[in-house]
């Protein structure tokens, strides 16, 4: 569901932008004071569109959810006690500072994903020295232009197939986009997260903790579940866990979970009455929340479209009858 906001009154502007973005003091400088805004949720991942028809200046405190986004239209500038940055239309920025900071937009239209940090303490290990820290973001811009043109193609792909459809509701769909953005924003910006295996990790990437891994994807597939639950179940961390299965399956752990979920998808099409439901309706339930990749992957794996799997058993059923 689709949240928007419209406001003319500067006192109204300021109220939104302190309910949605913490404490802030608000400047406008513009003849016109004018915002328009959109909201969707996924889970606990918001997507933002803003659009600012004024120049104004927010000095903003550190913020509990991270933003991250693309300038549209417009000029945004982060200011913090050491550096400015400016950004311009194309391109992504993280516009918070670990510090209060000064963020100043200029008739901007900004795409934005707000991620709760404790998301990425589920998706990445930490450093040892700082395992009692969340994760820190080093930079609040991409260090390459692929980079940042990942981040856009990660968020087009969300805000296309995802927000606003049915599929959106159904618990697994929303988790995988949320938990493809917050990876996609690890992979894009900088930050303290450990990405490469350690020696200690190959070493506990062995045949037990790669069982008790698959033991629980195949009993838990139906939630929503992340990479950090497979692991704790596993009893080792996330660069350990993903070792064991790139060892002993050649793939990822939610890699396999996706597989597995294809699998259950299956065997319910299989067993459905076509005329209750269809093809849409049961990917995404098994979290595919895009027709034609769903597609592909179940005539990859099961060498017929499911659309034919979900009318065969309707007319092997009257064929008995």
């Amino acid at each position: 569901m689709t949240n928007s906001f419209e406001l003319t009154d500067s006192e109204e502007i300021f109220e939104l932008l302190n309910t949605f973005y913490g404490s802030m003091q608000l400047s406008p400088a513009g003849q016109q004071d004018r915002l328009h805004l959109t909201q969707d949720n996924l889970g606990p991942v918001e997507l933002h569109r803003s659009t600012f028809t004024m120049r104004v200046q927010m000095d903003v405190d550190p913020m509990a959810a991270l933003p991250f986004g693309t300038v549209l239209n417009g000029t945004a500038i982060v200011r913090g006690r050491r550096n400015e940055t400016q950004c311009l239309a194309g391109d992504s920025i993280l516009a918070t500072l670990p510090e209060p900071y000064t963020a100043i937009v200029d008739d901007v239209d900004i795409d934005l994903v707000l991620i709760p940090v404790g998301l990425f303490a589920l998706e990445v290990d930490l450093a040892p020295n700082r395992r009692a820290t969340p994760i820190h973001f080093t930079s609040i811009t991409p260090p390459t232009q692929q980079a940042a043109d990942n981040w856009r193609a990660a968020f087009r792909y969300v805000r296309a197939s995802v927000v606003g459809t049915s599929a959106a509701q159904e618990p697994l769909v929303a988790g995988a986009a949320a938990r493809l953005l917050v990876a996609t924003s690890l992979a894009s910006f900088p930050n303290n997260a450990i990405l490469d295996p350690t020696p200690e990790n190959r070493r506990d990437a062995h045949v037990g903790s790669f069982h008790r891994a698959v033991s629980f994807i195949d009993d838990n597939a139906h939630r929503d579940i992340s990479a950090s639950e497979i692991a704790a179940a596993s009893y080792v961390n996330i660069r350990a866990l993903q070792v064991a299965f790139r060892r002993h399956l050649d793939t990822t752990p939610m890699a396999y979970l996706r597989q597995v979920r294809l699998e259950y998808a299956h065997r319910e099409l299989i067993d459905a009455d076509p005329g209750l439901t269809s093809v849409a309706r049961i990917a995404a339930r098994w979290g595919f929340a895009n027709h034609s990749r769903f597609t592909a992957s179940y005539r990859a794996t099961f060498g017929i479209a499911p659309s034919y799997t979900l009318r065969e058993r309707n007319s092997s059923t009257t064929r008995w009858m």
